[in-house]
């Protein structure tokens, strides 16, 4: 895990992004995993075609929770190493969409987001909300 950072990259997002915990910052940059940086792009591109900037800030999907963490730490509640830390998963929307919620809660499970699951399908993510019902903020390149 020490080489991570030398095989990260930080580029320019479709849209503007807003900080989850502090709405007033906005984020037109991000970093992840080299390998993860076109698929998770692709995302966005068909996210921002699909809704429309208007539509996306009504739905919060502008609301970036994160992506790559560093120095490495274990997942909330784990001992294995957090998929952030390498680079390949993304939090959106972390306060409409809590580690712990189900379907019952999270906004994400809700049928005007449906458009929004299948970009991240489509590109090879996989959302923990959708396969594990919880953590539905989260979304990686990597099999859970």
């Amino acid at each position: 895990i020490s080489d991570i950072p030398n095989r990260v990259e930080t580029f320019t997002v479709p849209y503007a992004h807003k900080l989850a915990w502090n709405t007033s910052r906005k984020v037109n940059k991000v970093t992840c995993h080299k390998l993860v940086k076109e698929p998770y792009l692709k995302v966005l591109e068909k996210v921002l075609t699909i809704y429309g900037e208007k539509e996306l800030k009504r739905l919060r999907l502008d609301l970036f929770g994160g992506a790559y963490y560093y120095p490495p730490r274990k997942m909330k509640g784990g001992s294995l190493i957090s998929t952030h830390s390498y680079g390949v998963a993304f939090d959106y929307d972390p306060e409409n969409n809590q580690l712990k919620w189900g379907r019952d809660k999270a906004s994400f499970a809700n049928p005007d987001y449906s458009d929004w699951l299948d970009a991240w399908n489509t590109e090879g993510a996989f959302s923990l909300g959708e396969i594990k019902n919880y953590d539905w903020q989260h979304f990686q390149f990597v099999k859970p």
